[in-house]
């Protein structure tokens, strides 16, 4: 019986979510995932890291057929770092108008209102994929006092109330909130060294470097 040769239909490719350019967001939770391997100028080093997730307010798409829309999800991994340069401190910042202002832990600022900036790369299956290359805080009235930064009222346009849940996973509190992660991240935090201690695996004490407790 001859074989019969099938015209390979078209590859088919998909927008993201979220489209390129500011937009409003606001913060729904994060996740530490350890001592992580980060590469800047080809050089390679190991830095504590957290993934800090965010619903982007104005995108909105129907994830599930009868369900309502909901708005897109993103996230974004930084280390663990407070320096003038870092995106941790430059996230922190566009919440609360000023970080040397301000001393909180992370959960503070759930469900609070930034402007995300979101750009894209194509990916290994040629679709775009959408991702955080930066953060600014929601235009404010003129004249706006930092004791009032976290008013929306003073807002120059209103952001999209918080839709979806919140919550955070913290290594050093596992399980809490292990369930939650996808699994992606699960892996991530696995492959740390703290997260291989966890599963009782050998640690290489070489790759976790020594830091103080940040406080943001």
């Amino acid at each position: 019986m001859p074989i019969k040769i099938e015209p390979v239909g078209e590859k088919k490719t998909f927008a993201p979510d979220i489209p390129e350019g500011l937009t409003s967001a606001r913060f729904i939770g994060y996740a530490t995932l350890g001592t992580q391997p980060k590469t800047f100028a080809n050089v390679t080093k190991h830095r504590p890291m957290i993934k800090l997730m965010f619903e982007a307010s104005e995108c909105c798409k129907q994830y599930k057929e009868g369900e309502p829309e909901k708005p897109a999800f993103i996230s974004k991994k930084v280390s663990l770092s407070t320096g003038e340069k870092a995106k941790l401190r430059h996230f922190v910042d566009a919440i609360t108008g000023g970080y040397s202002m301000v001393k909180s832990d992370l959960d503070a600022f759930l469900g609070k209102a930034l402007m995300i900036e979101v750009k894209h790369f194509t990916g290994s299956d040629g679709n775009l994929v959408a991702y955080v290359d930066g953060f600014k805080p929601v235009p404010r009235v003129s004249g706006t006092d930092l004791k009032d930064y976290a008013d929306e009222s003073k807002f120059r346009f209103p952001v999209p109330p918080l839709v979806n849940d919140t919550w955070f996973y913290e290594l050093e509190e596992h399980p809490h909130n292990w369930d939650k992660l996808n699994e992606r991240t699960q892996m991530e935090v696995l492959s740390s060294p703290e997260g291989k201690k966890l599963e009782g695996h050998p640690v290489d004490y070489d790759q976790v470097e020594e830091v103080d407790e940040i406080q943001i």
